[in-house]
């Protein structure tokens, strides 16, 4: 199956515009995620295969700006892709991303993205400090078990017993 290049020229500039928009790593993939889910949609309906075609739109010089975006913020982006479940899409296409960043090489985006949006540094912040206090054992309390010390039968015996020895008690004073 050859790509449809030149198919998804409208959606890529709107990739392009919307990349330039972003604040934020989180931004970009978002951006990254609505191309690759049109080009996965229109595959279907034009049986190509949407590797090619999504290398084919990422080798361009235009995407630089992504790539370089994404470059900057690796360990966001390996964050954001293989841990959290907001990027499954992209996560299909990860080695595609990562082996055209390391063929084009040394890759400047015009543009500095924050790295970790704000919302998943705290969340990722507050599991690591759920994790540290995990680690501190606490002290078990200790049950003290009741030890009886007759089983009910033992029990049902003694008070039988105890019935009998009144009864022939009261009739000994009775009579």
């Amino acid at each position: 199956m050859q790509p449809a290049k030149g198919h998804h020229d409208d959606d890529y500039k709107y990739l392009l515009t919307s990349a330039t928009l972003a604040r934020t790593i989180d931004g970009l993939l978002i951006s990254l995620e609505s191309f690759i889910y049109v080009l996965e949609e229109d595959s279907t309906k034009m049986n190509y295969d949407v590797n090619y075609e999504l290398k084919y739109y990422l080798a361009r010089k235009e995407s630089d700006l992504i790539l370089g975006g994404i470059k900057n913020c690796w360990n966001s982006f390996e964050y954001l892709v293989m841990e959290t479940p907001r990027f499954k899409l992209i996560r299909k296409y990860y080695d595609v991303i990562k082996n055209i960043i390391n063929e084009k090489g040394d890759i400047h985006s015009g543009k500095t993205y924050e790295c970790m949006s704000p919302p998943a540094l705290w969340r990722k912040e507050y599991e690591e400090a759920r994790e540290a206090e995990a680690d501190i054992t606490k002290p078990v309390p200790i049950k003290v078990k009741k030890i009886r010390r007759y089983s009910w039968v033992e029990v049902a015996i003694l008070i039988a017993l105890a019935l009998s020895i009144t009864s022939m008690i009261l009739r000994f004073f009775v009579s």
